[in-house]
């Protein structure tokens, strides 16, 4: 996977208390590649020097690592929290809806 933020500037990383009050650190993320689910999670939180925009780093279960700024990061977010977090609840109404109810 490419790098989805091609005008990074410098990189330098959040300090550790400010990124762990960041709700996105440990996101788990599922992206879609070649028509497979690819899982991954936000291990760093940094921020571009030049625009002071914070980028995401996620690391793939395969290993793969790219940086997503935080609107990228929630398009393809999973559920918060650390890797052992179950998976996010099903909505009520979406849940009505598959039951055909």
């Amino acid at each position: 996977i490419a790098s989805s933020h091609e005008s990074v500037g410098s990189l330098v990383q959040v300090p550790l208390e400010q990124a762990q009050a960041d709700p996105l650190l440990h996101a788990k993320v599922c992206e879609t590649w070649a028509g497979a689910p690819l899982w991954g999670s936000v291990v760093c939180v940094d921020q571009d020097t030049n625009t002071g925009e914070r980028l995401y780093e996620v690391l793939y279960d395969d290993q793969d690592r790219e940086h997503l700024n935080a609107e990228q990061v929630r398009k393809i977010l999973y559920t918060l929290g650390p890797a052992h977090a179950q998976p996010a609840p099903v909505p009520a109404d979406r849940l009505a809806s598959s039951l055909g109810a």
